[in-house]
Parts: structure tokens; C-alpha cells; sequence
């Protein structure tokens, strides 16, 4: 076997790591814990520490509270003040000893904050995005980019011209499990990429439709909703998808929105792919239930993507590589090494590397182009699933890539160049 003295065979080593076990159990219990109380271990954890980069939470629905507890963990950043739509989450911020309010940009005037998180819905990303790039104030956007191509673009063009770095928050690419994936990939262990199949299936109950009804409208299906997470990581993964074609089914259960989606890629490599994507289907194959990421849900061991190559192939999550003894053949044994990783909690990781944008230490490893060119790949489904045409997600995308990438590491002079635009006042999350 190949890989056998390249790496440890482990089953689920992760599970046992108990650093990880204790982060994910605090992240799993954000929702039940009283504000007060999750910004005051902020607080107390950071007692005493040296110089942090301050972060404005926008938005302390229960994405907002999940980095704020990711940022608890890390002694170089600190929540500096939270903006929220509701007036008891505000008065529950204030009473903590925070800055708070409704308004975005009188909190920037007021505060100045290193950085700031967007857990706010899509469809108030770019206001506030636009707010924050103004102010020469790097900005973590949560996933997607915006609600629709055109908003996103927008983020990107303003980023772009004032040398304001963006982040959009596909957290999965700083967990442990796909950094392991991409670096044999990018080694070559399983020879050229040639065929990449992912699922995304999931039985979600009605409840979840019932308790926040705007998830049964337009726009709010499984393949904006969740199938976005997949698509950033094949990307990731497997290379740019410069070729779509797809088909959609009208939810069983009568919502003005889609429940099966099914698409073919072709990569820029030259790989085909598959991809599929429900929410009405019971499986044990999504990211969720087999990636242990985020313990609310349960495990079961299996894998959700399957990328083929000219000398292996290997299974994510669950790292398995397959490969023939000697050369590739059929007729020929077979079998697998799992390959072992170290865990760790991709938000708190998420967060860190945040913190290396603003202190000008790295790029972006998702920029504001990268969640662009994730937004068009959704985008490019739509269409070809709606005219029965092959769509080409760059045809959708009118930023251009290269001065995208030359204006990603952030400076000094980004900050204090522009002050908070009064055009952007009142703008609530």
C-alpha cells in the first residue's frame, strides 16, 4: 500500500481531542446562553491580555453569538460593540458593559472598530458591507456574498478601489479536515483529478418551515441556502467550474421554492462533476452528519464527496484514500489508508486568520471575489436548470480577477482615508 508509510491510519482520531470536544461543545450551546453572560466571558477571558484587534458583531442572531463565542476563545481579538434591529438584544449589550445600537455607521463613528462581522440577512450585506468598505474597515461577510450578482459585485468593486480587504464567511475551508484534503490534492497522491461527485441531502422537519416562514419563499431553497457551502468547496478543492448544467424539482411539500437540485460541472482542469442537493430526503450524506463539525447534529461516519483520480481517489470527510497496489488496475487489490488530522474549530480558525487580514499578515484565503465566483456558480444553476442550457458562471461575473487579487492585503493608509458616509446612516441589520 502507497500511503501506508506516509501517514498514521487512525478511525476518527478527532473524536477523542479534547481541546476540540470543549470548543464544539461551547459552540453548540450559544443559543441557550443569556447574552449577558457570553459577552462577560468575553470580557474575562481577556483580562490582562496585550494588544487585540477590536470586532463589531453586526447582527447577534444565533450566527452572530456563534462568532462571539469563537471570538471568546482567542486572546488576540476582542468584541468591541454589536449593532442589532432589536432593542432587548441592544439593552441586554449595554447592560454588559458594551457598546451598542441600532446603527451601523453611528457604531463605527463612535467606536472605530479593527474589523467588523456581517450575521445579518443577504439581503443587507451590501449596505452595510458598503459602510463599513468606506470607512476603511475590513469586513467579514457572512455566506453568500449578498442576495444577489449584481450586490455582490458592487462589494467587490468598492473593495477593490479603496484597498479594503473583504471576507466572505465560508468557514468550512479553515476546518482542519478540508485543509488535509486540498494539501493531497495539491500533491498530487491521487494523480489527476478526473471525476468529483458530492451530495448535500437532508430531511429537514416542518417545524423548520413553520418557525421561520420566510424559508419557504424564492430564493430561500436548499441550493442558496446550503448547496452554497458545497459549491465553495469543490471549488476549493477541485478548481475553478467554468461549465453548468442543471435541473430543479418544485418542493413536495408546496413552498415557492426548490427541494431537489441536481448539476453537472466541468472544472477548469478538465474534471467532470456531480452535484446534488436536498432537503427532503433522508440520507446520511451531507457535510453536516458526517463531518462531526457542529455536534447539534448527529454523526454517522460516512463521507459526503467522492474526487476520483488518475492514481486514487479520496472520500471527504472521512480522508480515505483509495488506491491500487502498483499501478492502477482494475483487476488488481485495492484498499484504503485514513489519513489523521489534528481538529480544530474552523470558526475560531476563521477568526484568527481574520485577525491576520487586519493586521495586514495575510490575504483573504475566501475574498470577497472568491464568495463572488461561489455566488455566480448558484447563479449559473438557476439559469441552466430554468432554460435547459449549458451556462458559464464567468459569462455572469463582470469584476475582473486580477485586480481583485492585487488589492487584497490591507494597510494602514486603507483605514484612514475615508470616514464613515453619512449615506450609509440608519442602516439596520
Amino acid at each position: 500500500m502507497i500511503l501506508c508509510g506516509l501517514y498514521e491510519i487512525f478511525e476518527n482520531i478527532w473524536r477523542a481531542n479534547a481541546d476540540f470536544l470543549s470548543s464544539a461543545a461551547v459552540m453548540a450551546t450559544v443559543a441557550e446562553q443569556p447574552l449577558a453572560d457570553l459577552l462577560s466571558v468575553s470580557r474575562a477571558s481577556k483580562a490582562g491580555a496585550g494588544k487585540r484587534s477590536r470586532l463589531a458583531i453586526v447582527g447577534m442572531g444565533l450566527v452572530g453569538r456563534r462568532h462571539a463565542a469563537a471570538i471568546n476563545q482567542i486572546s488576540s481579538v476582542e468584541i468591541c460593540a454589536v449593532v442589532d434591529a432589536d432593542d432587548a438584544i441592544t439593552a441586554q449589550v449595554a447592560n454588559a458593559g458594551f457598546e451598542s445600537g441600532n446603527d451601523l455607521c453611528a457604531m463605527i463613528n463612535a467606536t472605530r472598530p479593527d474589523g467588523v462581522i456581517l450575521s445579518t440577512p443577504t439581503n443587507l450585506h451590501m449596505s452595510q458591507a458598503l459602510a463599513c468598505i468606506e470607512s476603511g474597515i475590513p469586513v467579514l461577510i457572512e455566506k453568500p456574498i449578498a442576495h444577489d450578482l449584481a450586490a455582490a459585485q458592487s462589494i467587490v468593486s468598492k473593495s477593490d478601489a479603496l484597498g479594503v480587504p473583504v471576507m466572505v464567511g465560508h468557514h468550512r475551508r479553515f476546518n482542519p479536515i478540508i485543509q488535509k484534503a486540498k494539501d493531497v490534492l495539491t500533491q498530487g497522491l491521487i494523480g489527476k483529478i478526473r471525476v468529483v461527485d458530492a451530495k448535500c441531502w437532508f430531511a429537514k422537519p416542518n417545524d423548520y418551515f413553520e418557525t421561520a416562514p420566510w424559508r419557504k419563499i424564492n430564493g430561500a431553497g436548499p441550493v442558496s441556502i446550503n448547496l452554497v457551502h458545497d459549491i465553495d468547496l469543490l471549488r476549493f478543492l477541485c478548481g475553478e467550474i467554468i461549465e453548468v448544467r442543471a435541473m430543479m424539482a418544485p418542493s413536495a411539500r408546496g413552498h415557492d421554492v426548490e427541494d431537489v437540485a441536481v448539476a453537472i460541472f466541468r472544472f477548469e482542469n478538465g474534471a467532470l462533476g456531480t452535484v446534488s442537493v436536498s432537503d427532503n430526503a433522508v440520507s446520511p450524506w451531507s457535510w453536516e452528519v458526517t463531518s462531526g463539525e457542529y455536534p447539534i447534529y448527529p454523526f454517522t461516519g460516512q463521507s459526503a464527496y467522492q474526487i476520483g483520480g488518475s492514481r486514487g481517489a479520496l472520500s471527504v470527510p472521512d480522508l480515505k484514500i483509495w488506491q491500487h497496489e502498483g499501478e492502477p488496475d482494475w483487476w488488481s487489490s485495492i484498499d484504503s489508508a485514513t489519513l489523521s488530522v489534528a481538529m480544530a474549530d474552523p470558526l475560531v480558525n476563521q477568526i484568527k486568520h481574520f485577525a491576520a487580514v487586519i493586521q495586514g499578515e495575510a490575504k483573504p484565503l475566501v475574498s470577497g471575489y472568491e464568495g463572488l465566483c461561489t455566488l455566480a456558480v448558484i447563479d449559473a444553476m438557476r439559469e441552466a436548470a430554468k432554460t435547459g442550457r449549458a451556462i458559464c458562471p464567468a459569462d455572469l461575473i463582470a469584476v475582473d480577477k486580477t485586480a481583485a487579487e492585487e488589492n487584497m492585503r490591507f494597510t494602514a493608509k486603507a483605514r484612514a482615508h475615508v470616514k464613515a458616509d453619512s449615506a450609509w446612516t440608519n442602516q439596520a441589520p
